[in-house]
C-alpha cells in the first residue's frame, strides 16, 4: 500500500512496499524510495528520524514515501529493472523520484539531509535559461 504522509496519518509507519505499492509510488509526482536491508539498525534509526523530524512538516504532505528491502524478492526485481540498484554500497540509500524517474540518489542516514535534497529537487524554482550570447 502506498503511504502519503498527511496530518491524519502521521502516527503510521513508513511502509515496506510490495509490488503494487512500488508501482503506485513510481506514479507519484514526488516520491522518496528508501532502499534498505531487513535487519539494519541504521535503517531503523533513519526511518524513525524521517517520521519524527522530516515528514511531520505539512510541506511534505504530498510526497509519497516507501521502503524496499533489497534483501527480499522485491529487491531482486528492482535490481533487474534499475541497473543502478545493483551497485549500492550503503543502506539506507534514498532515491528521489518524479513520476518514476530517478532525479537524485544518495546514501544518508540523517533526515535533515533528505529534507535539504527534497527542497532542492522537489520545491526549488526552476533555473532560468541563460541568455544567448551574441555572435561576434
Amino acid at each position: 500500500m502506498l503511504f502519503l504522509w498527511n496530518r491524519q496519518a502521521m502516527s503510521r509507519e513508513i511502509p515496506i512496499l510490495d509490488e503494487e505499492g512500488l508501482a503506485r509510488l513510481l506514479q507519484a509526482d514526488r516520491a522518496v524510495l528508501i532502499l534498505a536491508k531487513s535487519t539494519s539498525a541504521s535503517v531503523d534509526a533513519y526511518l524513525e528520524d524521517l517520521k519524527e523530524n522530516v515528514f511531520q512538516s505539512p510541506r511534505y504532505a504530498d510526497v509519497a514515501i516507501g521502503v524496499v528491502e533489497m534483501d527480499g524478492p522485491l529487491g531482486d526485481e528492482l535490481k533487474l529493472t534499475y541497473r543502478w540498484a545493483n551497485h549500492l554500497e550503503f543502506v539506507p540509500f534514498t532515491v528521489l523520484l518524479a513520476r518514476g524517474e530517478k532525479i537524485d540518489g544518495f546514501g544518508a542516514s540523517v533526515g535533515k539531509y533528505l529534507a535539504l535534497r527534497m527542497e532542492k529537487r522537489f520545491f526549488a524554482p526552476p533555473k532560468a535559461a541563460a541568455p544567448a550570447k551574441a555572435l561576434a
